[in-house]
C-alpha cells in the first residue's frame, strides 16, 4: 500500500475499533505533517522520527504481538492507564458547539461578555470563506507566530493548514475588519468522532479578538449542522491558554499521555 493509503487504513481501523481519537488523528493533519504510514505483520501504525505517533492497531489475524516502545500520543482515554511508562503530553478539551448559542448562567459570564467586546468596538466586520491573498495571509500568520514565541507550533505547518494547502477536508473562515483587512483565521478538519479545531489565528494587539473568533467558530452554521462535538486541542504548556479555555466551559478536559517503555 502507499503511504497515504496506510494513513487512511490506520484511521479507518481506529474508527472500527471505536478508539477515542486524540487531537492529532485526522487525515489532513497527518498528510500535511508528512508522517509515514506503515503496515506490517498484521499491524498498521503511523510513525515519525523514530516514534509511533499513536498506538499500533491490529488488522485481520496476526500471530505477532506488537507494541511500540515509544508512542508520542496515546488515545484520548489513556489517562486511565497511568504508570511509570506514561508521561503527560497535553490537555485535551472537548466542547459542544450548541452551548455557545445559549451561554446562559454565571459560568458563562466572563466569556459571554468578552466575546462581544471586539465586534462592538469594530463594527462592519465580515466573516466568510473568501481566501485572502497569500501575502496578506502570510503576514498575519507571521505576526501571530512572533507574538506566540515559544508556545508556537511549527510555523510552516500552521501556514499550510491556515491558508496555503489545497487539501480536501480542510475548512477555513476568515475575518476582515471594516477596512477589509484580514484580522483572523479559523481552520478545522474532522475525524470519525470530532471536529478538530486546528487553528485560531488573530492579529496581535486586538483585545478580545481571540474570544470573538472562537465564538464565530462555535456558532458557525456549518459547525452546528455537523452535530458533532469539537476537539479544541490542548494548551501547549501555556498556563494562559489553559485559563482561557477553562472559561469556555468544556464538557470534557482530559490528559493525553506519551508512552516510552523503559529499558
Amino acid at each position: 500500500m502507499t503511504k497515504a493509503n496506510n494513513l487512511e487504513l490506520y484511521l479507518t481501523r481506529a474508527s472500527e475499533l471505536e478508539m477515542e481519537p486524540n487531537f492529532f488523528m485526522s487525515y489532513p493533519y497527518l498528510k500535511l505533517s508528512n508522517i509515514r504510514g506503515v503496515r506490517k505483520d498484521g499491524w498498521v501504525w503511523v510513525e515519525d522520527q523514530g516514534y509511533c505517533m499513536f498506538p499500533p492497531l491490529p488488522i485481520g489475524d496476526s500471530n505477532v504481538d506488537y507494541m511500540a516502545s515509544k508512542i508520542w500520543a496515546m488515545f484520548g482515554d489513556a489517562y486511565r492507564k497511568i504508570d511509570k511508562y506514561y508521561k503527560f503530553l497535553d490537555w485535551q478539551y472537548i466542547f459542544r458547539p450548541l452551548n455557545f448559542t445559549v451561554m446562559v448562567g454565571g459560568e458563562w459570564e466572563i466569556f459571554r461578555k468578552n466575546c462581544r467586546k471586539w465586534p462592538l468596538r469594530n463594527p462592519d466586520w465580515s466573516y466568510n470563506d473568501k481566501s485572502p491573498g497569500l501575502k496578506e495571509g502570510g503576514n498575519l500568520i507571521g505576526e501571530w507566530l512572533e507574538e506566540l514565541a515559544e508556545h508556537a507550533e511549527d510555523g510552516e505547518f500552521l501556514a499550510r493548514f491556515a491558508i496555503f494547502a489545497q487539501l480536501p477536508g480542510i475548512y477555513r473562515r476568515f475575518l476582515y475588519n471594516k477596512a477589509g483587512r484580514l484580522v483572523g483565521i479559523n481552520a478545522w478538519d474532522e475525524n470519525w468522532k470530532y471536529i478538530n479545531y486546528r487553528i485560531c489565528i488573530v492579529k496581535p494587539g486586538e483585545p478580545y479578538l481571540a474570544e470573538f473568533m472562537r465564538y464565530l467558530f462555535y456558532t458557525d452554521q456549518e459547525i452546528l449542522a455537523a452535530d458533532k462535538l469539537v476537539n479544541d486541542g490542548g494548551t501547549l504548556g501555556s498556563s494562559g491558554l489553559e485559563r482561557f479555555k477553562d472559561k469556555m466551559n468544556p464538557i470534557s478536559k482530559v490528559r493525553i499521555y506519551s508512552y516510552e517503555r523503559l529499558k
